[in-house]
């Protein structure tokens, strides 16, 4: 009897544990299989695998403070890359440093001639300088093999508003020579694909089904492939380019800069 007794609570045991693993994996959640996992990744997908860092760039800051203006930021170089390639960086941004120096005291002696003591209180009380400039960069590639760097440059010398630019420096290590976007793609491509997404991008933005007539048009003569500026900024991985469109290159002011990515292939 007493055998029978505890045979019946070990398969009462055993009946209680087996009812918990089902109530337990029931709540589960079901893993997706392998074949679907890279269902939803965008076209530069194959680069996520892949460290397209791996030379960090040293860092040359090329902050001033005065009581006319302010440059804050710094400038990369590359320690694989070539020193021309290097200078070429260097003496864009402080090419654009001193540009923006020389527009920022012209305005501000002619303010100071129309604006006397009015203009004076004004830039008295502005904060952080009344005139600034900064700068910065986007490493998009760092190795052995390529760089891509995007260099941004924001700032005010008086008028309306600030401007904003991107400057882009592409260069193939092994090589050692710069890379043209003729490298990578057609124009003839790069168009055709920039204008099907900054068709419905810029409509997006104005909230209108279709772009207007003027709007398409200047959005087109931007992206016009006989003009090889109109794609000179461009980054790129092994998977991908982005093309960099300036302020009223494609748009009005007020859409600010545009940006396309476009499949390699």
């Amino acid at each position: 009897m007493k055998h029978k007794t505890l045979y019946s609570i070990i398969i009462l045991v055993i009946a209680i544990a087996a009812i918990i693993a089902i109530v337990f994996l029931a709540k589960k959640p079901v893993q997706a299989p392998s074949g679907d996992q890279n269902a939803n990744q965008q076209p530069n997908s194959q680069d996520a695998a892949v460290n397209l860092i791996t030379v960090a760039p040293t860092s040359i800051a090329v902050d001033h403070d005065s009581y006319l203006s302010s440059v804050t930021g710094s400038l990369p170089q590359f320690p694989q890359a070539s020193d021309s390639f290097n200078k070429k960086i260097s003496d864009g941004i402080m090419a654009d440093v001193a540009k923006f120096n020389a527009d920022a005291s012209a305005d501000y002696d002619a303010k100071l001639k129309t604006g006397g003591d009015e203009f004076q209180k004004e830039f008295a009380d502005s904060k952080n300088g009344y005139y600034s400039f900064s700068v910065g960069s986007n490493i998009v590639q760092s190795n052995e093999n390529y760089i891509s760097v995007a260099v941004r440059e924001e700032g005010f010398t008086g008028g309306a508003h600030g401007f904003h630019n991107v400057f882009t420096y592409n260069y193939d290590v092994k090589n050692k020579k710069e890379i043209a976007i003729t490298d990578l793609t057609t124009l003839d491509n790069a168009a055709s694909r920039s204008r099907a997404i900054l068709s419905k991008k810029l409509a997006e933005a104005a909230n209108v089904p279709k772009l207007d007539q003027d709007s398409a048009t200047m959005m087109e003569d931007g992206t016009d492939p006989t003009v090889l500026e109109n794609f000179q900024q461009f980054t790129f991985t092994q998977a991908s380019i982005t093309f960099y469109f300036g302020e009223y290159q494609v748009a009005p002011y007020v859409f600010g800069e545009q940006d396309v990515t476009i499949p390699r292939k």
